[in-house]
């Protein structure tokens, strides 16, 4: 169990909004003795997030519309490096099994 406080810190540092405490009169597992009220948590707590995001998507379109062939191209030398990075990864696996391999 996380103490309230300690969840209000985390919850600021995110900028995150929070209800509150939720109390549930229940055991140390209320998905399994008050399952219902969980889910109301969970499906308010999806909803609120889904009208943030479609609220911030609305608000930057105009400023992603304006980044689009930078951002394409960014996106495209993160995907070349990553590739590039697998590969030396598998390059010094198989140097490493070799090594050992003639080792032993």
């Amino acid at each position: 169990m996380t103490r309230p406080s300690r969840r209000s810190w985390s919850a600021s540092r995110r900028a995150a909004r929070t209800r509150g405490p939720i109390e549930i009169d229940s055991s140390h597992v209320p998905m399994l003795s008050h399952p219902e009220a969980v889910e109301r948590v969970i499906v308010d707590a999806a909803r609120a997030r889904a009208a943030d995001a479609t609220r911030a998507t609305d608000e930057s379109s105009t400023e992603l519309a304006a980044t689009g062939a930078g951002t394409a191209a960014a996106a495209g030398t993160a995907a070349a490096l990553v590739a590039a990075g697998a590969g030396l990864v598998a390059v010094a696996r198989r140097r490493r099994t070799r090594a050992h391999r003639s080792a032993g």
